[in-house]
């Protein structure tokens, strides 16, 4: 019901309750990104090119979908928890067929906030002294 309303009724994302929203967010992304990469492989079979440039075959091509979906997941639910990804519909859509470019500037936003944590943490303790 909730994924539901995240994926087809655009601008009904507050009718999701705030506990659950990070996770339908989350899952959201894993079934576009599943989408994805099944409309891929699809285009692939039929004009023989991917234009998520990746290469199928036969039977890896369903550990590719499964990996996929599972990626655009963690990426989801990585840019969502750390406020980095809106819980919009377009957010889900973009990180469901996009995540391999968006996952790397989750993870350096992260990065970044932890080094500025630790300057900070620094600061500190050296006016202590």
């Amino acid at each position: 019901m909730h994924l539901g309303v995240l994926l087809f009724v655009p601008g009904k994302v507050n009718q999701i309750p705030e506990d659950y929203r990070i996770g339908v967010f989350a899952c959201g992304c894993a079934c576009l990104g599943t989408v994805a990469v099944v409309l891929d492989i699809i285009s692939f079979k039929v004009t023989g090119k991917s234009y998520l440039d990746l290469a199928y075959s036969w039977p890896g091509a369903l550990g590719m979908i499964a990996l996929w979906g599972l990626g655009a997941g963690i990426a989801g639910l990585a840019g969502s928890g750390l406020g980095i990804l809106t819980g919009k519909s377009i957010a889900c859509y973009a990180t469901g067929f996009a995540w391999p470019p968006i996952l790397p500037r989750v993870f350096q936003s992260v990065q970044l906030d932890l080094e500025d944590e630790q300057e900070d943490q620094d600061s500190l303790d050296g006016a202590e002294s």
